[in-house]
């Protein structure tokens, strides 16, 4: 079976090379794809606290340094490490119940679509997936004869997997708890050495990600200073138990960060360190659960739900409109719509060996615990996938018992448990919308210039969704790139109708300067500062145009406020010198132009300002 797993995953490999998200151009994949270089290319301690847990960047760092930056080789890697994962997956299905129903889970994983799909992503579930199928694991050996090497060895898997997702740390917690006020839940009491061992183990790990934190970063935080933008994304008024970027925000990681500390340090009229940033997000998420109590208690239920949705509710490459882009997806592999219902009927009915059981329950609640405090993904389901293909089996193995006992009765109440289980995953508590891989594939043409490319992509995703405003705003875009400037700005004005960001006002702002439409433009921009403060373009192209219009005073103070949240900016250093030149103070011209120079050597219009004085 391992080689069956092996074919189909070097299959899908290979076939996604012509796939527009192959390279790691979007979201978190390129967050963790420009950090590793950054490793790679000396940077090997990072700039301050990490945002995002930094074990994954240093094992793609790893991979690019061995195979000259490949990213098919590093997804190959990756690719061979699924199948450590089926390894584990068997150990724990023959733990859990026996030999067969370690094959049978290993079956299922073998052709499980979203397995393999997720895992030639670069993200850091790629990474979670073997370390906690080898941590539970590690489990049942614990519990089947407790001691210090255990422990050390158990505690190490642990920490390393909450180094690339932290949703076993609560297990942590309460397993040892478990074991201190229970020991016969082991098959022999552990001596307090056992469990010493595993707990000093599991913090050495953690270790030295908090002291980096603190003598890099200047700031107490004990793994990542997300955690906060994390827990209001899942918890405010507009919150429906996904992804959803906050107002204000953007969707890319890099843009979250930036985002959520001009948001934070706008509101506490100071610099903030990172751990203050993301105390200000979890007490606007703390503040929504003391006001509303129900609606986060709904909130809470309606994201276990999504946890078992059939559905892929990813916010990467949807696995649903994979098959627009690889033929390979077209075949209808093995989905959560068919194991989902196996696994909670699992939990519900299969039978597995007692002094594993609660360690399961226990690995599976603390987990779901975890998404439900903050939100649900799709990728964030993957580490659970080492216990729920045995689980499924174990499902299976009971109904074929069952049926071959021709115990009716049991029969009945395992379908009535199915069904209801299926019930559960095909809920379909939010929409998915069908338009977002086309988006993004178009961005992905965009950003390379490939505007015939990125229209047919847009044109794909407006007959899916003609409301869809980042279509529009990209149409839009592609449109004036091409020349045809008239019929982008109808496109502009549909993007602010269905997706009014900062971006698409500021957009459709530029558009009718161009056309001299001064009063709708300075309307425009406006929109686009009071969706997003800190969004500098919009802030340089106000001050752009109070200086058309001869509010010198005016375009100075915006082009300040363009600079004050993105200090690097050539356009609006150049653009501020010019505007005190033009009110006659020509020495602070001077040095703005300087500035602009020290801080971009690159910035060849404040180079020639400041050479010729003008």
């Amino acid at each position: 079976m391992l080689t069956v797993a092996s074919v189909i995953k070097v299959t899908y490999l290979l076939s996604s090379r012509g796939d527009p998200f192959f390279e790691p151009t979007l979201l978190d994949a390129k967050y963790y794809h420009q950090w590793a270089l950054r490793i790679v290319g000396g940077d090997l301690a990072g700039g301050g606290v990490f945002y995002g847990l930094p074990l994954y960047p240093y094992f793609l760092a790893l991979c690019y340094a061995l195979f000259a930056g490949s990213v098919f080789v590093t997804k190959l890697v990756q690719v061979m490490l699924g199948l450590v994962t089926l390894l584990f997956t068997y150990g724990i299905g023959a733990r859990l119940a026996d030999r067969k129903t370690g094959l049978l889970a290993v079956a299922l994983a073998a052709f499980y679509g979203p397995l393999f799909f997720h895992e030639a992503m670069l993200i850091p579930e790629a990474l979670s997936l073997p370390l906690y199928a080898a941590g539970f694991y590690a489990c049942c050996l614990f519990l089947d004869a407790p001691s210090v090497r255990r422990g050390a060895l158990l505690g190490v898997l642990l920490g390393l997997a909450c180094l690339t997702k932290a949703g076993v740390m609560l297990f942590v917690v309460l397993f040892v708890a478990a074991l201190l006020l229970r020991p016969r839940l082991a098959a022999v009491a552990p001596a307090r050495g056992a469990l010493a061992a595993l707990a000093a183990s599991f913090i050495a790990v953690l270790a030295p990600v908090t002291l980096h934190n603190r003598l890099v970063g200047g700031d107490w935080v004990v793994l990542t200073s997300h955690g906060g933008l994390n827990f209001y994304i899942g918890n405010n008024l507009q919150a429906d138990g996904i992804f959803r970027a906050p107002e204000g925000t953007g969707a890319a990681l890099d843009a979250q960060i930036a985002d959520s500390r001009a948001i934070a340090e706008a509101a506490a009229g100071r610099p903030l360190k990172p751990s203050e940033i993301s105390a200000y997000w979890s007490g606007r998420a703390q503040a929504f659960i003391r006001q509303h109590p129900l609606a986060f208690l709904r909130l809470a239920i309606r994201k276990l739900l999504l946890a078992f949705d059939a559905r892929e509710l990813s916010d990467l490459q949807d696995y649903h409109s994979a098959a627009n882009f690889n033929p390979f997806m077209r075949t209808p592999w093995l989905s959560f719509a068919v194991l989902g219902p196996l696994v909670l009927s699992g939990l519900v009915l299969a039978p597995s060996a007692s002094r594993y059981r609660w360690c399961l329950y226990l690995w599976i609640g603390a987990y779901l615990t975890g998404l439900v405090t903050f939100f649900v993904n799709a990728r964030y389901r993957l580490p659970l996938m080492s216990v729920m293909f045995p689980l499924a089996a174990l499902s299976l193995r009971t109904l074929l018992a069952a049926v071959q006992a021709c115990a009716w009765p049991r029969l009945a109440l395992y379908g009535a448990v199915l069904v209801a289980a299926i019930g559960v995953t095909q809920l379909r508590l939010v929409p998915l919308d069908p338009a977002r891989d086309f988006v993004n594939a178009a961005n992905v043409r965009l950003a390379a210039r490939d505007y015939a490319g990125a229209r047919a992509l847009y044109e794909k995703a407006l007959a899916l969704n003609p409301e869809s405003g980042q279509a529009s705003l990209g149409m839009g875009i592609v449109l004036a790139q091409l020349g045809r400037a008239e019929e982008a700005g109808a496109f502009y004005q549909r993007s602010v109708a269905g997706s009014p960001d900062a971006l698409a006002y500021n957009n459709l702002g530029a558009w009718y300067q161009e056309r001299g439409n001064l009063a709708a433009a300075e309307g425009a921009f406006r929109h686009a500062i009071e969706l997003k403060p800190h969004f500098a373009p919009a802030h340089d192209n106000l001050g752009i145009l109070y200086a058309r219009t001869g509010e010198s005073a005016r375009a100075i103070e915006a082009f300040r406020m363009a600079l004050k949240y993105d200090p690097k900016s050539c356009k609006a250093a150049v653009n501020l010198g010019v505007a005190l030149r033009q009110s006659g103070r020509l020495e602070e011209a001077q040095q703005e132009w300087l500035r602009a120079v020290e801080r971009d050597p690159a910035c060849e219009a404040a180079t020639r300002a400041a050479a010729s004085g003008r």
